[in-house]
This record gives structure tokens, C-alpha cells and sequence, in this order.
């Protein structure tokens, strides 16, 4: 899958659709023209990809049959060693180990060395012991060699030696008797030469006539025997114009052995195993998985030779030897490499000209392709510009052409549509003009554009007329939505709901404000008469506290004359018996004033609990009120919030107007008709925006009254308390006067009883003259405390007289608050009044209030 899900191949259907008609004809015609010569193009490569298969294939067997001839080569070195081993001169043991030239079998290997010319470097005999007995000493090519450091070493240990002497040989059930080692470097072979000292070595016990073994032969093959197959085949591929060919050998392991090249006309031959052993190869890893006999042919990226190191594409050919002849062989590999620009040039040619067919057949068929195209989308484009000089509203336009297949009905198409959108533009410019009487005639019954334009008159007339009701105050106005999806229809039945409901809600609140503010009237008029009461009251103890004083001053006056004349009782009984009717008649006023003042002081005790009963009465009332007050807020908020909610749905359909409007005005004459009626909804939502406006101004006036009404009652609620409180220290007050109107009475009724007893004793007042002045003093101090405390009196019913007053004061302010509140109520109920509701709704709330 490609990166936008398509699958490789398959065209991406956003770009088809963005093409225009006269492209996608000439696409078409052009994919028709050109697929066939795609097709033949296919065909070709697979036939060229064949003929390249079978050209690699042809490279594989060369590598096969290069590898064979090299195995073949090597067959006839592995009888080699046997056969000179037979020659009779070897079994003249007399002549073994001299090198004084008179060693036979030295004469024999050094005409070996000069008939096998250039195959062998070295050729050497020892005894069955590992010593050598003879040694060539000629080089490859007849020169002397000096090889007779070699006598002296011995080859007892040696692998190869052991080998021949035990019979273990590289073998095949149908040759054997020679050992093989693989090509290797000799030490002592380079020292003694002067050469690399590589060799691949076949060794072969010699018997005697009666078949025992008296020695090993050990022939030293030279790499040249490689060196001249490569060189016979790079010449052959030369001459096929592969002159940028390359020839490997691998040992038995992968190990590069040796490679050929061609350096200009020139072969080039390396002994890899001599320059790096270490050396890596392309084709290693894949002669490690290759059978014997087993063959590739691989592309290959790199070389052995030659530009080493550098990658182009290269036909590659390995064959894996699997010996010849039945000489099982070394499992040696030759790889073969081909510059694939040289070997598929042929090949190449072919595409080249399949390719130049293809451009040509693309002009051509471009250029024919167009002609039709353009021929076949004039008419079409023309159809386009009209439609789309429709899309833009506006319905001047010509379709001219005119014929009798599909274009041509497509044309008679576009001019009924062009008349009947005619018909309809004028019956939205009649709408536009205000007359919602208008009929729409309905082309077809699936008339979709005359359907709802006839549904958008009425629909249009339904909402003006319920506008018009709502301007007027008139909430019995109902309106029923066409459909789920008639914003407007729901948006005026839920605004008519919920005027209804907050309109309702009010005047439920204001009937409930006033009649709470009459009871807080009324109830405030009955404090103000207790407090006038409980004033009163107070006057009258003071009347009393003012008499209870001057009777007790005229005793003070009696009780000082007594006791200043007590010298003279005795001269005078008749002026004692005044002074003590005088001090009696005294006495029996002070006991009426202190009467006369503990019963009102009771009273003014009485009428302050009353008081005190009726300013709690009063506070919890004025509480009531406050929260009665408080949920009138709350209902003012969420009438408030109801407000809101409509002056956002009058905006959102002014928003609407207004998209409508620019909608139309895109459309041209086309949607001049919408035009005018979108500005129609528009002036409907301003008118509805405007009203809310209001409402909004009348509610904020009454939260703004309800307010200050709870503020004013939180602070009488709080003048009461504080008048409770007073009324309660007040009578506190009281208790201390009636306290002390007791004492007083104590006082008085102890000077009655020492009058009693001056009346009894007459006779003796001379004789106890000094006990009547006693009496006396004592008279005129409890007259002078009796004074003291009807002071403490006065000034307690003082303190009463005043918070009294206090009282009353904020009685006249708790009156007043609550006759503004009554005035709040009755404006906010004139408000409401404005709305007209059905007639059962103003009676349920009237019953309720």
C-alpha cells in the first residue's frame, strides 16, 4: 500500500475529479492509444528478459566448461605422477642421491620437465625412508637449477609422504593412487628457484617388479596451468566484444586462489593467494551454499581485478567443479564476470527502439486526441458557464446549442430550469415587497424550491403576526413550529412560555410583597400604640416617684421639727400630739405614693413585656418580609436569565437575517425576493431584541427597588432588635425601682410602728424624750434614703422615657420602609399589568395571593 492507501497501480480519484472534461478525454483517448504500446512494450521486455536469461544462462554453462577443462587439465597431472614413477631408470637404486650428474633418474625428470613444458616448476624422488633421492635441476622453461640444498632435507614427516607410504589417496571408485595437496606455498621450492614458490602437488608411491614400495614421486605443478586457461578464455570472450570480462578461482573453502582480467588488449593474472589471502569476494558467500556440479548466476556489483572496489552492475556465472573423468578434484570454483552494459547491449538496442515507438505513439495520439476532445467539450463548457452563471444568481444567460443527442437535452434542460427560476424570483420579490398573500405554483409535486418557499410565506406570516401581538403586550399569542429543525418557531413558542411563566411569577411576587408590606404596616402601628401606652405608663410612676418624694420630704421635716422640739414634748403634749398626727397623716401618704408607684411601675413592667412581645413579633415579620423580598430578587435574576436567553435568540436570528441577506445578495436578482424578507426577520428580531430590552431595564428597576426594600428591612429588623434589647434593659430597670420601692415600704412601715408607739406612750414621752429624738433621727434618715432611692427611680424611668422615644422612632422608620415597600410593590404590579395573560391566570394568582 502507498502512503495514501491507495495500492501501487491504482489512480488516486481526487486528482480525476479535479481534472476538466476536455483533460479527462484526451486522458482517456490517450490511455486507449497508448496501452496497446504499453502492452507490445511488456511484451518486448519479457521477450528481451528471456533472451537475457537465456544469454546468462549461456554465460553459466561457460563458466561449466571453463571449470571442466580446468579439471580435465588436472586429471592428466594426477596420472602424470603415477606414470614417471613406472619408468624403469627409478628402480636403479646405485644412482639415487648423487648430484654429481651421474643420477639417472635425474636425467629422466629433467626430460619430464622439458616435454610437460610449462606444467611443472620441480619434480622429486624419495626413499621409502623420506630422504630425497633425486631432484630435477632444470626449471620450467630448460634452465639449469640449483636444487641440491634439497638432498639434504627429509620429508619422513611430511603429510604427503605419510599419505603415499599408507595408501591415502584423493580418490573415486574410478581412479586412484595419487594424493593431491592444493595449491600452497613451498618454502624451500621458492629458495631454491627464485620464484613465488605456489605449487599444486600430486605424489604417488613407486613400487618395485614385486610390488613393494620403494619410494614416493612428488610432482610440483605450476599455477600456469590456470594461468593459460584463463588467458585462452578472457581472448575468446574478447573477441565476442566482452572486453571488460573477468575469470576467478576459488578454492575449496571460498578462498580467492587466483583471478584473470583484461587490461586494455592486454590479460592481467594474479596469484591472490601470494598478494592477500585474506581477501574478500562477492561471489564467496555464494559458493559456500553451492553443491558440487552446482551452478549460479548471480548479478554481480564488484570485481576481483581491474577496477577493484568500484560497483557496477556486472552478469555473474559460478560453477562448482565436481571433477572430470573421475578424478574427484579439489572442489574448486570459477567464477565468471561480464560488464552487463556489454553482455545485454543488444539487448538493450531493442528497448531503445520499442521506447522511441512509444514517445511517438504518445505525440500522435496527443495531438489527435486534443482535435476530439476539444471538438466534444465546447457545447459541455458552454452548458458549464451558463449552470454556473446560475450558481451566481444570475439568470441572464443563453444556451444556444441546440441537437438531438444528450447534449442536447441537457441544453433544453438548463433553459426550462432558467425559466422556472424566473418564476420563482418573482414570487420572492412579490414576498420581498410584503405581500405574504402571494401564491406559489408548484412546477411538479416534487417541486422541492416552490414547497418551501410556499412554507416560508406562511411560516413568515405566522411569525409577524405573533410579533405583532408580542409588541402589543399580548402573551395569549401561540405560534406552533414546522418542524423539528424551525429555529425560529421554537425560539418564539419558548420566549411566549416563558414571559408567561415570569410574568406570572411577578405579579404572584408583587401581590405577595404588598400584602406582606400592609402586614408590616399594621403591625407597626401596634408597637407605636403600646409604646404609647408603655409612655404613658411611665409618667404616671413618675407622678408617683414625685409625690413618694415630697411626702418623704415632708417626713424628713416632720422627723428634724421632732426631734428639734423633743425638749419641749414635755412643756407642750398638744404641739406633740400635732407633730404626730402631722408625722401619721405623712406616713399615710408615703404608704399610698409608694402604692400608688410600685402599681406603675407593674404597669410600665407589663407594657414593656408587651413591647418586647411585639418588636420580636415585628422582627420576625420584617424577616419574612426580607426573604420574601430576597425570593422576589431571585425571580427578578432568573427572569433575568430568561431575558438573556431571548435577546441571544433575537440576536441569532438577527445573525440569521443577516446571512440570509449576504446569501441573497450573492444570488443577484435570483435572491432578490430572500433579500427582502431576510431583512423583514431581521426588523422582527431588532423589535424583539428591543422588547427584551425593556423587560430587561423593568427587571433591573425592580431588583434594583427589591434591594434596597431588604436592605431597609435588614436595618429595622435590626433597629427592633436593638429596641428589644433597650425594652429588656428597661425592664430590668423597673425591677430595680420595685426593689427599692420595697425597701422604701420596710421603711415606712417601721416609722408607722414607732408612731404606734409614740401614740401608746404619750404619757411617757417625757420620761423617754431622748428615745423620741432617737425615733425622730432615725424618721428623718429613713426619710432621707426613702428620697435617695425615689431618685434612683426617676432616673430609671427616665432612662425608660427615653428608649421609649428611641423605640418609637424606629417604629415611624420601619412604617415608612414598609409604606416605600407597599409603593415598590404596586409599580412592579403596574409593570405586569402592561402584559395581557389569559383570564384564569390572573384569578389563580389573586386566589393564591
Amino acid at each position: 500500500m502507498l502512503g495514501d492507501g491507495r495500492a501501487p497501480g491504482e489512480i488516486d480519484m481526487k486528482i480525476l475529479k479535479r481534472l476538466r472534461i476536455q483533460q479527462r478525454v484526451l486522458l482517456m483517448l490517450g490511455l486507449f492509444g497508448i496501452i496497446p504500446i504499453l502492452v507490445g512494450l511488456a511484451i518486448v521486455k519479457q521477450g528481451v528478459q528471456q533472451s537475457e536469461d537465456a544469454a546468462h544462462n549461456q554465460l553459466v554453462t561457460k563458466s561449466s566448461n571453463i571449470m571442466e577443462v580446468i579439471e580435465r587439465n588436472l586429471f592428466e597431472r594426477y596420472g602424470d605422477v603415477q606414470a614417471f614413477g613406472l619408468n624403469t631408470v627409478v628402480q636403479d637404486r646405485e644412482s639415487w642421491y648423487k648430484t654429481d650428474g651421474t643420477n639417472r633418474l635425474v636425467t629422466v625428470m629433467n626430460s619430464y620437465m622439458a616435454t610437460y613444458t610449462p606444467v611443472y616448476d620441480l619434480m622429486v624422488f624419495v626413499d621409502k625412508t623420506g630422504k630425497v633421492a633425486a631432484v630435477s635441476s632444470v626449471t620450467w622453461d630448460g634452465k639449469p637449477a640449483n636444487t641440491k640444498s634439497i638432498y639434504s632435507k627429509s620429508f619422513a614427516k611430511e603429510e604427503w609422504f605419510q599419505n603415499a607410504m599408507s595408501g591415502k589417496f584423493v580418490d573415486s571408485d574410478a581412479l586412484t593412487g595419487t594424493w593431491v595437496d592444493d595449491f600452497q606455498k613451498y618454502d624451500y621450492v621458492a629458495e631454491t628457484l627464485g620464484n613465488d614458490g605456489y605449487a599444486l602437488c600430486y605424489t604417488a608411491p613407486v613400487k618395485d617388479a614385486a610390488g613393494n614400495v620403494i619410494g614416493v614421486w612428488r610432482n610440483y605443478a605450476r599455477p600456469a596451468v590456470i594461468q593459460g586457461i584463463f588467458e585462452s578464455n578472457l581472448g575468446s570472450m574478447a573477441s565476442e566484444g566482452f572486453t571488460d570480462s573477468e575469470l576467478t578461482l576459488f578454492g575449496a573453502n571460498g578462498q580467492l586462489l587466483f583471478n584473470a582480467y583484461l587490461e586494455g588488449n592486454e590479460s592481467k593474472f594474479v596469484n591472490w593467494a601470494e598478494k592477500d589471502p585474506a581477501a574478500n569476494d562477492e561471489m564467496q558467500e555464494l559458493i559456500k551454499g553451492l553443491k558440487p556440479a552446482g551452478t549460479l548466476a548471480p548479478r554481480i556489483n564488484s570485481e576481483v581485478g581491474g577496477n577493484r572496489g568500484e560497483s557496477h552492475h556486472q552478469a555473474g556465472a559460478i560453477a562448482k567443479s565436481n571433477g572430470a573423468l573421475g578424478y574427484p578434484g579439489l572442489g574448486w570454483s570459477v567464477g565468471i564476470r561480464i560488464s552487463a552494459a556489454q553482455y545485454f547491449a543488444k539487448y538493450g538496442g531493442i528497448l531503445k527502439m520499442m521506447y522511441i515507438f512509444l514517445a511517438a505513439g504518445v505525440i500522435v495520439i496527443f495531438l489527435v486526441g486534443r482535435a476530439f476532445a476539444k471538438k466534444l467539450t465546447t457545447p459541455i463548457i458552454a452548458l458549464t458557464n451558463g449552470l454556473q452563471t446560475v450558481a451566481q444568481g444570475d439568470l441572464d444567460f443563453e444556451i444556444t446549442h441546440v441537437s438531438q443527442d444528450e447534449l442536447g437535452e441537457a441544453s433544453d434542460a438548463c433553459r426550462a430550469m432558467k425559466t422556472y427560476l424566473q418564476e420563482k424570483a418573482f414570487v420572492a420579490e412579490k414576498v420581498a415587497e410584503g405581500d405574504t398573500s402571494v401564491h406559489v405554483e408548484l412546477a411538479s409535486e416534487k417541486d422541492v424550491l416552490g414547497t418551501s418557499l410556499n412554507g416560508m410565506v406562511h411560516s413568515l406570516r405566522n411569525v409577524s403576526d405573533v410579533a405583532g401581538r408580542l409588541g402589543q403586550g399580548d402573551l395569549n399569542a401561540n405560534i406552533t413550529p414546522r418542524s423539528a429543525n424551525d429555529a425560529l418557531g421554537h425560539a418564539l413558542s419558548n420566549m411566549i412560555g416563558n414571559l408567561r411563566s415570569v410574568v406570572s411569577e411577578i405579579r404572584q411576587s408583587a401581590i405577595e410583597v404588598k400584602g406582606n408590606s400592609q402586614s408590616l404596616k399594621a403591625t407597626s402601628g401596634t408597637v407605636a400604640a403600646v409604646a404609647q401606652d408603655m409612655g404613658e405608663s411611665v409618667e404616671q410612676v413618675t407622678q408617683a416617684i414625685s409625690e413618694s418624694t415630697r411626702s418623704a420630704m415632708e417626713i424628713a421635716r416632720g422627723s428634724e421639727q421632732l426631734a428639734q422640739n423633743a425638749s419641749m414634748v414635755a412643756q407642750d403634749a398638744d404641739e406633740l400630739q400635732r407633730a404626730m398626727d402631722l408625722i401619721r397623716s405623712g406616713s399615710v401618704k408615703q404608704d399610698a405614693a409608694i402604692d400608688e408607684t410600685e402599681s406603675g411601675m407593674k404597669d410600665a413592667a407589663e407594657a414593656m413585656n408587651r413591647a418586647i412581645t411585639g418588636t420580636r413579633k415585628v422582627r420576625e415579620q420584617i424577616g419574612s418580609a426580607a426573604s420574601q423580598a430576597e425570593r422576589l430578587g431571585e425571580k427578578s435574576e432568573q427572569i433575568g436569565s430568561i431575558v438573556q436567553a431571548i435577546e441571544d435568540i433575537a440576536e441569532q436570528t438577527n445573525l440569521l437575517a443577516l446571512n440570509a441577506a449576504i446569501e441573497a445578495a450573492r444570488a443577484g436578482e435570483a435572491g432578490r425576493g430572500f433579500s427582502v424578507v431576510a431583512e423583514e426577520v431581521r426588523k422582527l428580531a431588532e423589535r424583539s431584541q428591543s422588547a427584551t430590552r425593556e423587560i430587561a431595564t423593568l427587571i433591573g428597576d425592580v431588583r434594583s427597588d427589591v434591594a434596597a426594600t431588604v436592605n431597609v428591612m435588614r436595618a429595622s429588623a435590626d433597629e427592633v432588635e436593638q429596641v428589644a434589647e433597650f425594652a429588656e434593659g428597661v425592664t430590668e430597670k423597673v425591677d430595680v425601682v420595685l426593689n427599692a420601692l420595697a425597701e422604701v415600704r420596710d421603711v415606712a412601715e417601721s416609722n408607722s410602728t414607732a408612731l404606734t408607739q409614740m401614740v401608746n406612750n404619750v404619757d411617757s414621752v417625757t420620761n423617754a424624750i431622748a428615745g423620741v429624738a432617737s425615733v425622730a433621727q432615725e424618721s428623718a434618715a429613713g426619710a432621707q434614703e426613702m428620697s435617695a432611692s425615689a431618685q434612683e427611680v426617676s432616673a430609671s424611668v427616665e432612662q425608660v422615657n427615653h428608649g421609649i422615644g428611641s423605640t418609637t422612632s424606629a417604629i415611624v422608620e420601619i412604617r415608612g420602609s414598609a409604606e416605600e415597600l407597599e409603593a415598590m410593590a404596586s409599580r412592579l404590579q403596574q409593570a405586569v399589568d402592561r402584559f395581557q395573560l389569559e383570564a384564569h391566570a390572573f384569578d389563580q394568582i389573586s386566589h393564591a395571593a
